[in-house]
């Protein structure tokens, strides 16, 4: 493929950018496919699924019963997951330091769990994040 002439691209606009002469199919093709990650989001869908059966094989006494998976994002990538967890609205609200407390001390299970549902040679790695009642935004 020939590259324009400067000569002809200056009579053709206003003015030269960095982006004149690339062909538009090829520029827009790369941003399309790094915007979106279907199988990141497939992850991060399996991954709540995980924690949420997961919350709910907890002992009755356990904090974490009274708190719910908000979402769960790629965290820049797939290799590692940010999992955003909120107070569920019908029992009580429980204290954000426990909730944190019980969070660390239940990473490695949650990280168990998702390891059985997804089928991935590496299990990825988790930041668990609670959201007090105030912050919570869907």
């Amino acid at each position: 493929m020939k590259k324009p002439v400067s000569r002809e691209m200056a009579s053709l606009c206003e003015e030269i950018g960095p982006e004149d002469g690339i062909d538009p199919r090829i520029l827009f093709a790369s941003r399309a496919r790094k915007s979106f990650d279907r199988k990141a989001y497939q992850l991060c869908k399996q991954a709540a699924q995980a924690i949420d059966m997961a919350l709910c094989d907890l002992p009755e006494s356990s904090v974490l019963r009274d708190v719910s998976v908000l979402r769960v994002e790629p965290a820049p990538d797939s290799s590692r997951l940010l999992v955003l967890f909120g107070p569920n609205l019908q029992g009580p609200i429980p204290g954000e330091e426990a909730v944190i407390n019980a969070l660390d001390s239940e990473k490695g299970h949650l990280r168990d769990e998702i390891a059985g549902a997804i089928n991935r040679k590496k299990a990825p790695a988790l930041i668990l994040r609670f959201l007090p009642i105030g912050e919570v935004r869907q």
